[in-house]
């Protein structure tokens, strides 16, 4: 895979329970790794944090759209716990995208891990009777 095709960059806005705002934030999909960091050209607000998050992709426990919407739900698996995020694309079809590529590079790292553990377990030991 090429490093430009393995790299998507997406804006979304993240919805926060509490809060009425909506906080911009960039996605960015980065071969193994899936970053969620503030935006770039937005001034600080009050609760916005400058903090960028990475999560390898096989922490992806669940990655969800609602239908017919701009809506998509990503949940993580940590040692403390689940960690969800609730994303807001720009479009239906940027939320399709996000998600379909999402599930795409997992699904291929999770065949390829599979394949190297295929290939050891057909090496079979010879005992004698």
């Amino acid at each position: 895979m090429q490093v430009i095709a393995a790299y998507k960059r997406y804006t979304v806005y993240r919805k926060v329970p509490m809060l009425v705002a909506r906080l911009v934030r960039t996605l960015a999909i980065d071969g193994d790794y899936i970053h969620i960091m503030p935006s770039a050209n937005k001034a600080k607000g009050v609760f916005d944090s400058g903090k960028t998050y990475s999560y390898h992709i096989k922490s992806v426990h669940s990655v969800q759209k609602s239908k017919g919407s701009a809506n998509f739900k990503l949940v993580f698996r940590r040692d403390m716990g689940d960690k969800r995020y609730d994303f807001e694309a720009e479009s239906p079809a940027a939320a399709n995208e996000i998600v379909t590529n999402i599930r795409s590079v997992k699904a291929s790292l999770v065949r390829s891990s599979t394949v190297s553990k295929q290939r050891r377990s057909r090496q079979s030991v010879w005992k004698e009777p």
